[in-house]
């Protein structure tokens, strides 16, 4: 293809490919992260199954986040806090380990053996490990959650020193899961009455979020509790928003929506077609060839029917967010005669794959047209050598009887 070319694209041996990865962000704390959120009092769009929320479950397993599966240990912030983030980052993990009534002076203190720290560190360990063996994706994480602080404001002693163990704490994290810029968001307790020591509590966790860097501390003071100390099925709803929303504050993230496309309803099978697919960028970096993004097959993931598996940018291109970017690129029918189904997505290689897939087109792919059919068949042309060598017979022995 010559200079005028939009982008390049290149097919990559799928072996030759790093593992995929998934974001996975850590659910802590004590019972407002556990959560009381009932699954009843849920409508139905928010009691569905989140497809691009992964969850890890207490049997050992990772799934789809269903709030009815996930209801026996607890409904929290995860509730809704996966479905907002993967709504423009694409797929997200989440692992929770929160327990209630909990302090952070002892039974969450990093230093101290056996604490509830030294058990979330091995959860998430075992976590990941089951991560891999289950769907082949290495998790990173990509963010720590934290709602805590209630049992802290019951004693005096550990409200004093509440500020240096959560700075404590978010250090620890981000040393032991390998990110010095781990985002660490975490909510600012209630003002209730129960909390004698509540208003120093507070008063640390801003002090934290003003000086420590890359975290992101909001309120929930407007947040309806059901007891005085917990929040309603509303509550964590906007809880979990809020989560999501101060951790896409805080961090880059990848986002992509479908706007148009150019596909040929019909194909011949083996024959070259020119497509297009028009993405906006909607994340908060801009997309690079440098840093690997790229439009990628779906449908299976990674398929290579149309006889590539990644469209790449033109080296030096980038793709600002808020702007738009066609792929205009060349596609081989499959040679397989039927309906095919064309999607595609937005990915950074390595690393995720973001955003909304184009709109599912099912090709029509016919077989190729048969080549014609020779004039005559063997037998056919053996009978016309045979009927003219007779004639020529019967010239000869007639131009034999003329000349005697």
């Amino acid at each position: 293809m010559g200079m005028k070319t939009l982008l390049l694209f290149v097919l990559l041996p799928l072996a030759a490919r790093a593992e995929p990865e998934l974001p996975v962000i850590l659910f802590a704390g004590q019972s407002n992260m556990v959560g009381l959120a009932r699954v009843e009092e849920l409508s139905a769009e928010q009691a569905r199954t989140q497809e691009e929320a992964y969850y890890y479950y207490p049997d050992g397993t990772w799934g789809a986040f269903s709030p009815a599966r996930a209801a026996g240990s607890g409904l929290g912030p995860e509730l809704s806090a996966g479905r907002d983030i993967a709504a423009l980052t694409g797929r997200v993990g989440m692992i929770k380990y929160a327990v209630g009534g909990t302090n952070l002076a002892l039974q969450w203190n990093p230093a101290v053996p056996g604490s509830l720290y030294q058990n979330l560190v091995r959860h998430v360990e075992g976590a990941l490990a089951a991560l891999k063996a289950q769907t082949g994706m290495k998790g990173r994480v990509s963010g720590f959650f934290w709602m805590q602080g209630e049992s802290d404001a019951a004693d005096p002693n550990m409200t004093v020193l509440y500020a240096a163990n959560l700075a404590n704490l978010i250090a620890r994290v981000r040393a032991d899961f390998g990110d010095p810029d781990l985002p660490f968001v975490f909510g600012k307790i209630s003002p209730s009455p129960l909390w004698r020591y509540g208003a120093y509590v507070r008063a640390a966790q801003q002090s934290v979020a003003d000086s420590v860097p890359n975290t992101a501390l909001f309120s929930a003071d407007d947040l309806p509790l059901q007891d005085g100390a917990h929040y309603t099925t509303q509550g964590v709803l906007t809880l979990g928003q809020r989560f999501a929303e101060a951790y896409l504050g805080r961090t880059e993230f990848e986002g992509a929506r479908f706007l148009s496309q150019d596909v040929p309803a019909e194909m011949s099978a083996g024959k070259t077609y020119q497509v297009s697919v028009t993405m906006q960028n909607t994340g908060s970096k801009a997309w690079t060839r440098a840093k690997g993004f790229k439009l990628g097959s779906q449908s299976p993931q990674d398929n290579l029917d149309w006889g590539l598996g990644r469209v790449e940018l033109e080296e030096g291109e980038s793709v600002a967010p808020g702007e738009r970017k066609t792929f205009t690129f060349d596609v081989t029918a499959p040679a397989a005669a039927g309906a095919r189904s064309f999607e595609w997505k937005m990915l950074r290689e390595s690393v995720l794959w973001f955003g909304d897939t184009n709109e599912a087109v099912s090709v029509k792919v016919s077989a190729p047209a048969a080549a014609a059919a020779p004039a005559e068949t063997a037998a056919e042309e053996a009978a016309v050598e045979t009927a003219a060598a007779g004639e020529r017979l019967q010239d000869a022995l007639h131009a034999g009887g003329t000349g005697g």
